[in-house]
Parts: structure tokens; C-alpha cells; sequence
């Protein structure tokens, strides 16, 4: 089942009390396949307006080739990038703070 990237903004929002900008982790832990409305909605500029980067963990390659494709493809605004491993993506992450 894909998930609902609405309520994920949500839950985004919601948890960022201060309503600064940040950085956002997100570890993908199984196969999904987000549809066309997703991935162009999460590449539009106000679809996380609080976020400064995104970081994706991913050890899966479809997922790997899914989120390349999404990057390179959607070309998002604000600086995304895929790891295999989460202390490097919190590195990568901390420069952005």
C-alpha cells in the first residue's frame, strides 16, 4: 500500500512545533512504488515548505533505481540525496543546519 504523502506533510508539520526550517531523515524499509501524483507533488516547491534537505535511506536497489530516477527525473527544489547508510546521510544532513 503506497502512503498517503498528504498526511506525511502533515505529520511533518505538525511535529516541527517552531516552525523553522530542518532537515528531514527518512529511512525507506520496504519495496514501494509511489505513483506520478507523488513524486511530482513531493518535487513542487511548497510541498515541505520547513524543510531545508531531505536525506532518504535505502538498502533495496529497485528502491535505490526508484529514487534515483525520482531525483534525476523530478528534479526537486530542495537538495535531496540517497544513502545505504543513515549515519552518512545525518552527516550529509548536518550541513544543512
Amino acid at each position: 500500500m503506497e502512503e498517503d504523502y498528504r498526511l506525511n506533510r502533515f505529520w511533518v508539520l505538525r511535529l516541527n512545533n517552531s516552525l523553522r526550517k530542518g532537515a528531514l531523515l527518512s529511512c525507506i524499509l520496504r519495496i514501494i512504488r509511489p505513483s506520478l501524483e507523488s513524486r511530482e507533488y513531493w518535487a513542487e516547491e511548497d510541498s515541505s515548505p520547513y524543510t531545508l534537505a531531505e536525506a532518504f535511506v535505502m538498502r533495496w536497489l529497485p528502491m535505490k533505481l526508484i529514487g534515483n530516477f525520482y531525483l534525476n527525473f523530478n528534479k526537486p527544489p530542495r537538495p535531496k540525496r540517497i544513502f545505504t547508510n543513515r549515519d552518512e546521510a545525518a552527516e550529509w544532513l548536518k550541513t544543512f543546519l
